[in-house]
């Protein structure tokens, strides 16, 4: 287990699980979200961006237990740009707990996203 913590195949593995699940509800709930990733010349990204008319909600997804600012530096980049179109931004992560890490960026733990019912 450790060596494939390592070579980040585990967080490849969650990021397309809990990108899968956000397509499937959106389509369950027949949401018509517009799913789009980012990316900047210099290689920040986000994983995925929930778009619906001009609101816009960037995700990250982190396999991490514990995330920290650190972890959301380019939710902070995009919302710099983007704040206008945008009620918040999200860290989905296999934690416990939410967290506030900044003005709109939030640590969300997955069960909770998943959550279904």
């Amino acid at each position: 287990l450790k060596e494939l913590e390592a070579t980040n195949f585990l967080g490849a593995v969650y990021e397309s699980w809990i990108f899968s699940e956000i397509v499937k509800a959106s389509d369950y709930e027949s949401l018509s979200l517009d799913i789009t990733t980012w990316r900047t010349e210099d290689g920040s990204e986000i994983d995925l961006i929930l778009s619906k008319g001009i609101i816009n909600v960037p995700i990250e997804i982190k396999f991490k237990r514990e995330i920290t600012k650190r972890d959301v530096a380019a939710l902070k980049s995009w919302l710099k740009t983007y704040d206008d179109t945008s009620p918040g931004a999200y860290a989905i992560y296999p934690g416990e707990d939410i967290k506030q890490l900044d003005k709109k960026i939030w640590a969300l733990p997955d069960w909770l996203v998943l959550a279904t019912g």
